[in-house]
């Protein structure tokens, strides 16, 4: 007499997918709004003063280079004496893209800042950029 183990027993079928029984797809998405709220929080912590040194530093940054990422923000921000919340710099560029300074390229670097860990960051296309002929 043998003894069955649990790889013995065949396997059930997996089920067949029809008109009848096809894969739903999740109640709900995700909450984008969310995130929305919370990067405006962090935007209204910063005083008013410095929500706007901040956007004119990004809109500069806009009309200088063809590619940006937040590493070139944080360069001149540090260049500049310009102190923010770490948490609010997301939305600087939130509100770029959305008053058309700048457009995601799609395309990605490690950031060089050694407080963010070689993590990846998103490179931006300014819309403000002019090249000098």
């Amino acid at each position: 007499m043998s003894q069955l183990s649990m790889f013995d027993e065949p396997l059930p079928s997996p089920p067949e997918l029809n008109r009848l029984n096809h894969v739903q797809p999740p109640s709900s998405t995700p909450n984008l709004d969310g995130r929305d709220q919370g990067i405006d929080r962090a935007m209204s912590a910063e005083s008013d003063t410095m929500r706007e040194a901040a956007l004119d530093l990004l809109r500069e940054l806009c009309r200088q280079r063809e590619l940006i990422t937040t590493d070139d923000w944080h360069q001149a921000a540090h260049d500049a004496g310009l102190l923010i919340r770490p948490k609010a710099v997301g939305g600087l560029w939130q509100k770029a893209r959305k008053l058309g300074w700048c457009v995601d390229t799609g395309q990605v670097v490690l950031t060089r800042r050694a407080r963010a860990h070689g993590r990846k960051i998103p490179v931006m296309r300014s819309c403000l950029f002019q090249a000098s002929a």
